[in-house]
């Protein structure tokens, strides 16, 4: 997203600098680790 839709709409190129990255790496313990465990634990 903020490498192809944010730059659509401000026009600016993307700028990938350290805050950028915090939030790649810290995405996979915080975001994507917690959905997994909910879906894992419910029964379909």
């Amino acid at each position: 997203m903020s490498l192809v839709l944010i730059p659509q709409f401000t026009h600016r190129p993307p700028v990938v600098n350290f805050r950028w990255w915090v939030q790649f790496v810290g995405h996979v313990p915080f975001v994507a680790l917690p959905i997994v465990a909910s879906l894992s634990s419910s029964k379909f």
